[in-house]
């Protein structure tokens, strides 16, 4: 029977040697965990340490730039300079409402010019115009857009530049899209037959080819080849082309749209990528199509 009062032994555990004993708790000195007092503990009346905790004074000088500040808003307001006093808007947060939007905006703008940093005026804006683009007429109003964004008159030029850059990238990727659409044309064992069809269609519409031209310019090969060969067919039959003469709605109405139906065509189109690559390039021919393309739906909308 065994003793049920001895220790168990441990030794077969262990190989033989005695198990060791636990390790002792380490010992804290409360004087290690004592928190550091604020400096304002003993020589501020604690009525106002709240306030100070607050305003997040980390030391006395602190409280002196903060008094200076105030001095220098209080002198300028006694002065009747109040207009000086400059208040930097801040950062709007992700869920801005559109007035809120708009109020920072205004703001901004506001503040830059008490800076020094946005023009009395348009003309204001020293800005130099790339060359393929002086008589664009977004980059002619660049100097009014600029002024009404409130845009300091040192971030114009740069801001310009950029601007400039990426639309040169569109306007490369948009070449690429048409001469991969003409390399696919060319490939069809037809297309000169057809081409030939599309423009003796083309000129009987009362078209020239510089038209025809400006037309595919704004439309991509693919889409004007498509347009112009029905055009051809429809010729061909003795038929009313299909939409009319020139597009519109059926019933061969040649450019007959109604006010409403200019006005929505024209807000589809200037949210068409591919129009704004377009309105925007360097190109002359490809610019002053898309131009003159918008400017008659607007022409149509307004009932003139």
């Amino acid at each position: 029977m065994s003793d049920t009062g001895k220790a168990p032994d441990t030794s077969v555990l262990t190989g033989g040697a005695p198990a060791a004993a636990p390790a002792a708790a380490p010992v804290i000195n409360p004087a290690d965990t004592k928190i550091e007092a604020p400096w304002y503990k003993d020589s501020i009346d604690p009525a106002h340490h709240d306030y100070i905790a607050n305003k997040g004074w980390k030391a006395p000088t602190d409280m002196l730039e903060s008094y200076v500040s105030m001095e220098k808003v209080v002198g300028l307001e006694r002065a009747g300079q109040a207009d000086r006093i400059l208040v930097k808007p801040k950062d709007l947060g992700p869920d801005a409402k559109p007035e809120e939007i708009e109020a920072h905006a205004k703001a901004t703008k506001e503040y830059w010019s008490k800076v020094g940093g946005v023009p009395a005026d348009a003309a204001g804006y020293k800005i130099t115009l790339p060359e393929a683009f002086k008589d664009n007429p977004v980059y002619q109003k660049a100097g009014d857009i600029f002024h009404k964004a409130g845009v300091p008159a040192h971030f114009a030029q740069p801001l310009l530049d950029t601007f400039t850059a990426m639309n040169a990238e569109v306007d490369k990727g948009v070449q690429a899209a048409i001469n991969a659409e003409e390399a696919t044309l060319a490939k069809d064992p037809n297309f000169s037959a057809n081409k030939e069809i599309s423009l003796r269609a083309v000129r009987a519409a009362g078209i020239t080819d510089q038209e025809a031209s400006l037309i595919g310019a704004v439309l991509g090969p693919k889409r004007a080849h498509e347009a112009f060969l029905k055009l051809g067919a429809a010729f061909k039959e003795g038929a009313t082309p299909p939409g009319g003469a020139g597009g519109g709605d059926g019933g061969g109405k040649a450019f007959n749209m109604t006010r409403e139906q200019a006005a929505a065509k024209a807000t589809e189109m200037r949210k068409d990528p591919q129009f704004q690559a377009n309105y925007l390039s360097p190109n002359p021919a490809v610019r002053n199509a898309a131009i003159k393309q918008i400017e008659e739906l607007d022409k149509m909308a307004s009932g003139g």
